[in-house]
This record gives C-alpha cells, sequence and structure tokens, in this order.
C-alpha cells in the first residue's frame, strides 16, 4: 500500500508565489522515484520542474499536462526516472505566474508528486510501491 505524506501546505498547496526553499525532515537520504504532475485546473498547462542534488542540476523537464475533467479525474503526466544517489533534493517547479520551491530529505525512495490548481502549487511523497532499485548501472538520471 502506497503511503503519499504532504510536504508542505497552505490549505493544501503551497501558494505560487512563494519563494526560496522548504526544508522538509531532517535527513539527506532521500531518492527520487518519479515526478507526478498533476493538473487539477480545468485548461492545460506547462510544468516546468527543475530538480537538483544540492545545488547541481540533475533534471530540467518541461511537460504539458491536460486540463482536469471537471468532475474526477485531474489531468496527469509522469516523468520516469530514478534519482538514486542519497541525498536532499530540490524542485523548483514553475506552472504559468506560479512558483515554488521544496526540498526533499525523505529517507526513502520517493514519488514526488506536484500538483497545480488555480495558480497554487502542492508537492507531496508518495514512497513508491515497488521501492528504487538497489543498484543501476544505466542510470541516466543521476
Amino acid at each position: 500500500m502506497k503511503r503519499r505524506t504532504l510536504l508542505a501546505s497552505s490549505a493544501g498547496f503551497v501558494v505560487g508565489s512563494t519563494a526560496g526553499c522548504l526544508h522538509v525532515l531532517d535527513s539527506a537520504a532521500a531518492r527520487i522515484g518519479n515526478l507526478e504532475l498533476i493538473n487539477d485546473d480545468t485548461k492545460p498547462h506547462d510544468f516546468h520542474v527543475e530538480l537538483k542534488r544540492y545545488e547541481t542540476t540533475v533534471a530540467q523537464v518541461t511537460r504539458r499536462v491536460g486540463p482536469s475533467d471537471g468532475k474526477n479525474k485531474s489531468g496527469h503526466s509522469t516523468v520516469s526516472g530514478y534519482w538514486l544517489n542519497p541525498a536532499r533534493y530540490t524542485a523548483t517547479v514553475r506552472v504559468e505566474d506560479s512558483r515554488a520551491d521544496v526540498t526533499v530529505t525523505k529517507d526513502d525512495c520517493n514519488d514526488l508528486i506536484i500538483e497545480y490548481n488555480s495558480g497554487r502549487i502542492g508537492f507531496f511523497t508518495d514512497l513508491t510501491s515497488n521501492g528504487c532499485p538497489s543498484a543501476r548501472t544505466d542510470d541516466n538520471q543521476d
């Protein structure tokens, strides 16, 4: 069973104009599985994500995510990849005029879930169902 953890919240979201890093927890042994992009808005949006391990950029992704259907289904896109070096990872996300940062330090392999709704960006983690691979020699993300 997956466990989803809210990383930062202001009524469920980090206000998009928030700048700087939000340091969550106190371990520097996080590993990132996938990036899950969720659009709860009624129109499509481009998600711009930069992922850093300490101060080094390890991924830059721009992905257009479709709209919510207005009922129960959000627009969704998965950026597959594993960032396996245990570290402190910071994601900087821009959607439209909103921008937010979060630092993931949870000591485990986490999917980072980025959710957008009406100008607000929220962050969650979800322990990956299969865990991170223990060793990869073809790790093109790290």
